[in-house]
């Protein structure tokens, strides 16, 4: 396809390699440098605003230049990724510890109401502990302690 003429026939994605003399008779390797940079092109978004020629050094660049941007991105992802699974871990860690707060503040306003209840019942001091264990346990399931039934 000679510069600056309408081809008569749009050759499509071939066009590239039509209007840089990639079809004629060149060193194989070069062919092959400039296949591959095309295919990376293409593949992976990374330089595909460099347009090329068969020189061999140039493809070299151009494919590193591809290659590092690649390389690059996932390694920002990789850090993207490390930075979101420790703010989920401070978070669960976060939530843990508000709810073991709650638990605690559930005991300190639950606990004289409890002691109130046995005294008035008359429960000896070996269920009053355990009774105190089964409280804390319900609690932790986040289940709240009927004061009226507690058997």
């Amino acid at each position: 396809v000679p510069d600056n003429t309408k081809p008569l026939f749009d050759y499509g994605i071939f066009l590239d390699s039509l209007e840089i003399g990639n079809t004629r008779h060149i060193h194989f390797p070069t062919k092959l440098c400039y296949c591959f940079w095309w295919g990376l092109r293409n593949l992976s978004n990374f330089g595909t605003n460099l347009a090329t020629s068969n020189y061999a050094w140039e493809n070299f660049f151009a494919i590193l230049t591809s290659i590092t941007g690649l390389l690059l991105f996932v390694y920002l992802i990789g850090n993207v990724q490390i930075f979101i699974q420790m703010e989920t871990t401070k978070s669960e860690k976060l939530k843990r510890k508000n709810f073991f707060n709650q638990i605690k503040q559930k005991i300190e306003l639950k606990g004289p109401a409890i002691e109130a209840w046995m005294a008035k019942n008359g429960i000896p001091d070996d269920m009053k502990k355990e009774i105190m264990e089964n409280i804390n346990q319900k609690l932790k399931e986040d289940k709240d302690a009927d004061l009226e039934n507690l058997f």
